[in-house]
């Protein structure tokens, strides 16, 4: 029963470690695409302070990820033999829809950026700049959200 906790854990953990890279990923294409100063030389702190607060505030909801995929697969894989035998699978279609839904937010973020020039922000209902009933517009209409998702 313990390797079989291990073995689950193990996997579980393989997914959780892709969270952070593809949130590195989406974060330096951000920075990259909006960035008045595309270079990495003199800009070292800045870069770095970036990516090591985009690190710490991702692991928030990446940790949820490994959380959910014990709870989720590996606990119910040691009683039930059918989630056993597809639970590499059943990690993945997760683990997939976990990826969509951090992509879908980075285009949301890029989009909205784009449009308002100010980030996202729930505290300010959307931000300084942002008319929050018309996002879903611009987004479906002007920069072909269908086409997107």
């Amino acid at each position: 029963m313990e390797l079989l906790i291990l073995q689950g854990l193990q996997q579980d953990i393989k997914i959780f470690l892709l969270s952070p890279i593809l949130c590195a990923i989406f974060r330096f294409l951000f920075i990259y695409y909006f960035a008045p100063n595309r270079t990495y030389k003199g800009q070292e702190q800045k870069w770095h302070t970036c990516f090591n607060y985009g690190f710490w505030w991702g692991m928030d909801f990446n940790a949820y990820v490994l959380l959910g995929l014990f709870l989720l697969v590996t606990l119910p894989s040691l009683g039930l033999e059918v989630v056993y035998l597809h639970s590499d699978f059943i990690r993945v279609i997760l683990g997939t829809l976990y990826f969509l839904v951090v992509y879908v937010a980075f285009l949301g973020k890029l989009i909205f950026y784009y449009h308002y020039k100010d980030t996202y922000n729930s505290n300010l209902r959307l931000g300084r700049n942002a008319d929050k009933r018309n996002l879903l517009d611009i987004f479906f209409n002007q920069n072909h959200g269908w086409w997107i998702l």
